[in-house]
């Protein structure tokens, strides 16, 4: 099968690269069935032998999955390499060709439009975004005020990476409540917590400490919020360990922290957590030095 995924919403293509991965290349050997071609980063041998990788057999497996992003950035002579392999493309070889946009003319759209699938994923309406919020809190067993849906909207904005981090913690934070108000939002996403779990996470994993400092210092120093803090940020941290572990990921960050990385984040999250609740440190200061540690 050939599948083009267009569009600028990378949430919902990173999303439906995975569920197709999960398919394609299920089982123990699947690191051996999956490989993935950046055409900005490589040259134009790297394009031919990925090609005639992908007409071999796969290992112990019906399928292998071929990843080629940014495909509206091919040579021509490159896409017509490529729409001769379509022609001829092994069965048991999956095509995942992945770009922003694509002319209806091009080549490769012609291609897929007679031999596979377009999927596009396009930037939600103002309706549609609100549906898909409303739909993610209903899979929680939640239900959100439509109040409180449009400061969710207005604090975090329209990226569904950090609406879908957002919905989750609610969710979490709402405990068996099935309702979320106003109230819930503001305590999330308000001034006591300016930016959430994922903007700290993202600096940390890039080892950024200006970033992740700028986080911080954009916030309240509020000795209170220290506990909520490490439990959003341990729970982000175990969000990514759970999908790097699943080798299902479509979370980001899974790429930018090694499992020994994630493993150390828990260790000091847990004793920061111990000292906070055992001891009479000063807890701001204490998560701050936590941070510059995570960051080296």
């Amino acid at each position: 099968m050939i599948y083009l995924f267009l569009g600028n919403e990378q949430f919902l293509k990173s999303r439906a690269l995975a569920l197709l991965k999960a398919k394609a290349c299920a089982g123990a050997s699947s690191y051996l069935n999956y490989r993935e071609f950046s055409v900005e980063e490589a040259g134009q041998d790297d394009f031919k032998n990925l090609l005639d990788d992908a007409r071999t057999a796969p290992f112990m497996s019906k399928h292998r999955l071929f990843v080629i992003r940014g495909v509206n950035d091919l040579s021509e002579a490159q896409k017509d390499e490529l729409g001769l392999f379509m022609e001829n493309k092994p069965k048991s070889t999956v095509l995942a060709l992945v770009a922003g946009e694509l002319k209806k003319e091009d080549i490769i759209y012609r291609a897929v439009m007679k031999r596979g699938k377009i999927m596009n994923f396009d930037a939600f309406s103002k309706d549609k975004l609100n549906r898909w919020i409303n739909e993610r809190f209903a899979q929680l067993k939640k239900r959100i005020e439509p109040a409180a849906l449009k400061l969710l909207i207005d604090n975090v904005g329209v990226d569904l990476t950090q609406l879908d981090l957002t919905v989750e913690l609610v969710a979490a934070f709402t405990g068996k409540r099935d309702n979320v108000v106003v109230a819930d939002i503001e305590k999330l996403t308000g001034k006591n917590l300016e930016v959430t779990a994922f903007a700290l996470t993202d600096a940390i994993g890039a080892k950024n400490a200006n970033a992740a400092f700028k986080v911080l210092n954009a916030m309240e120093k509020d000795a209170g919020v220290v506990p909520q803090l490490v439990g959003l940020l341990g729970w982000q941290l175990r969000r990514i360990w759970s999908s790097k572990k699943s080798g299902n990921s479509f979370l980001r960050q899974g790429d930018r922290f090694s499992t020994k990385e994630l493993e150390q984040g828990f260790k000091l999250l847990l004793e920061l957590d111990k000292d906070i609740k055992s001891s009479p440190v000063e807890s701001w200061r204490a998560f701050e030095l936590l941070v510059a540690r995570l960051c080296s």
